[in-house]
């Protein structure tokens, strides 16, 4: 690979949430910053994954900030474990208030990516009052379609109050995330990707969708939607339902035959495209 290609080195922070566990993540910040995006990362990923994205962000002068989720990637706690879905919300929103004091005047963008959209969803609809650029939901987590066998479901509740930390497979197979073997192969080998969910999460995951469904109406930022057509993990209906249910300043992309993670797909630089030039209206708006 050219070195013109290479993913930006990131910087590396860590910091404490409100209840004591250790957080981590990072930044990858433009030279010349006109804006900045504070990103929520899927199940069982983390912030390193978004490395190719942060390298498109930062050439359009976009500085990415990405935070581990705790549970995942380089933060404390159990693997694929909170205790509560609001701890996500809390521990995003002190994220959010780092990456404004890093990036103060800035016109600031939220993205959520599958969990990690859900986790968007449900922290723009505590947080109305945030003042925001606009926000990028990609394949956001409104319903889930890949389907656990039928025993799992039937003991996720009582195992979430007897046994709320217990790892169990999360479902997800790679291979349905993208039709690039590259990304595959490096989801598969990467040690800081988790393969597994925990009753509790579960739990509280379903409860977040059924909140998130019935509030969309609390939404009152501009946003985009990335809805890809090949998705087996999260219900293409589901988002397509929410958004045309949404007012105000709603936009909705559709990739026909993208996988699950369109912004790691073979044909990425359409849905990217079309994130950053919805970014750089708004921008201009901002200006």
């Amino acid at each position: 690979m050219s070195q013109a290609l290479l993913p930006p080195a990131g910087v590396t922070s860590e910091f404490l949430a409100g209840d004591g566990l250790r957080l981590h993540a990072i930044a990858w910040t433009a030279k010349d910053p006109r804006a900045a995006a504070f990103l929520s990362h899927g199940l069982g990923e983390h912030a390193g994954r978004y490395a190719g994205l942060a390298r498109d962000f930062t050439r359009r002068g976009i500085s990415l900030y990405v935070l581990d989720h705790r549970g995942h990637g380089k933060s404390g706690g159990p693997r694929a474990y909170t205790p509560r879905f609001n701890r996500f919300i809390a521990d995003f929103e002190d994220f959010r208030r780092r990456v404004v004091r890093d990036a103060p005047g800035l016109p600031l963008f939220l993205y959520g990516h599958s969990l990690g959209g859900l986790i968007a969803l449900r922290w723009l609809q505590t947080h109305t009052d945030v003042p925001l650029a606009g926000a990028v939901l990609s394949a956001p987590l409104l319903e889930v379609k890949v389907q656990a066998p039928r025993w799992k479901l039937a003991l996720a509740a009582p195992l979430s109050r007897l046994l709320p930390a217990l790892p169990m497979k999360n479902e997800i197979d790679p291979a349905e995330l993208t039709h690039d073997p590259a990304h595959v192969r490096a989801y598969r080998e990467d040690p800081l990707v988790s393969s597994r969910i925990t009753p509790r999460l579960f739990t509280e995951m379903v409860a977040a969708m059924a909140r998130a469904r019935a509030e969309g109406g609390r939404i009152a930022v501009p946003v985009l939607f990335l809805v890809p057509g090949e998705d087996t993990i999260v219900q293409e209906e589901a988002t397509l339902r929410f958004a045309a249910e949404l007012r105000g300043d709603v936009t909705v992309r559709r990739y026909p035959g993208f996988r699950h993670e369109a912004h790691n797909e073979l044909e990425r630089d359409r849905p990217v495209g079309d994130v950053l030039e919805w970014m750089e209206k708004r921008i201009g708006n901002a200006d």
